[in-house]
């Protein structure tokens, strides 16, 4: 399937057998009440805020891992990490341009966040397209 040739994959650490499953899309696109997707969008826009606190510190002021809730090798030996990112400041403090984070739902009210990942911008010498509304 073209899924797994290009890595559209998951995997389940805590199972045996093959590491790497396929995403399982729906096809069918999912109808949600307006209150219920207002939920939703607050709940992501925390996420996306969060996400966006995360990077800001670990280019700035590194809180996070001089608290010992991240290890250094973790987040500065990463290679995702770029050094020529450190001390800038972006509009809005918003790192992240793409957020993907995905939501199971649990209960009629209720959803998990199992994954949740950010991409940061390409470094400061090229042209980017900000996002500007959360």
């Amino acid at each position: 399937m073209r899924f797994r040739r290009i890595g559209i994959t998951f995997a389940v650490c805590t199972e045996g057998g093959d590491a790497e499953r396929l995403i399982p899309f729906d096809p069918i696109p999912r109808v949600l009440a307006q209150a219920e997707w207002c939920n939703l969008r607050r709940g992501l826009e925390q996420c996306a805020c969060a996400l966006d606190a995360f990077m800001h510190d670990v280019y700035h002021d590194c809180e996070i891992i001089r608290a010992g809730r991240v290890t250094e090798r973790l987040v500065l030996h990463n290679s995702q990490f770029r050094p020529e990112m450190c001390g800038m400041d972006l509009p809005g403090r918003m790192y992240g341009r793409i957020c993907g984070i995905d939501r199971v739902r649990v209960g009629p009210d209720d959803y998990y966040v199992p994954e949740d990942d950010c991409r940061p911008p390409p470094p400061p010498a090229s042209t980017t397209c900000w996002r500007t509304a959360r």
